[in-house]
C-alpha cells in the first residue's frame, strides 16, 4: 500500500514539474511580430565629443527598449520581458468584443432599472416621502482583461 502511494506521489512530482515547463516555453513575447519585425533590446548613443550629457538626448529618442524582468548589468544580461508578455497575453480584439457586449448588457440592465426606479418613485410620491436615486450598472469600470493589459507595455 505505501509503495503504491510513493509512486503516486513521485508521478504527481513529475506531472507538476513537466507542467510548468510546458507553461514556461510556451511563453513567447515575439509571437505577435510580423515578418521582419525584431524587438528593440538597447539604443546606442555615440557622442561625437559634444557637451550634451547621454542622459539629456535620453528623452528626444522615440524608440525605448522594452523592460526585462530580470536585469544583470555588470553581465549585461536581461531575461523575460515580462511586461510586454503581460500586454501580449491578452487578445486585444476579444477583449474589446466583449467590453461591447458586456456594455450592451449595462444598457439593458440599466433601462430595467430606470423604469422600475421611477414607478416606485411614483409610489414614494404618492405615499409622501423622498424619491430615491437610481443605482445605475457603471459601463467605465475595467473589465479584468483591461486591467491585465494595463500593467504590461506595448512593443516599442
Amino acid at each position: 500500500m505505501k509503495s503504491g502511494y510513493k509512486i503516486l506521489k513521485k508521478g504527481l512530482h513529475y506531472l507538476g514539474f513537466f507542467a510548468f515547463c510546458c507553461i514556461l516555453f510556451s511563453c513567447s513575447t515575439t509571437k505577435k511580430l510580423k515578418d521582419n519585425e525584431l524587438l528593440l533590446d538597447e539604443n546606442f548613443i555615440i557622442n561625437n565629443k559634444t557637451e550634451i550629457a547621454n542622459e539629456e538626448i535620453m528623452p528626444f529618442i522615440r524608440q525605448q527598449p522594452n523592460r526585462y524582468l530580470i536585469t544583470i548589468d555588470a553581465l549585461n544580461i536581461d531575461l523575460f520581458p515580462y511586461h510586454l508578455w503581460l500586454y501580449n497575453s491578452i487578445n486585444q480584439e476579444k477583449m474589446l468584443r466583449i467590453k461591447e457586449e458586456r456594455d450592451k448588457k449595462y444598457d439593458q440592465i440599466n433601462v430595467r432599472r430606470i423604469a422600475k426606479n421611477e414607478i416606485e418613485n411614483q409610489k414614494r410620491i404618492a405615499k409622501g416621502k423622498k424619491t430615491k436615486p437610481v443605482k445605475l450598472k457603471d459601463k467605465t469600470a475595467l473589465t479584468w482583461r483591461e486591467n491585465w493589459v494595463q500593467g504590461g507595455e506595448p512593443r516599442k
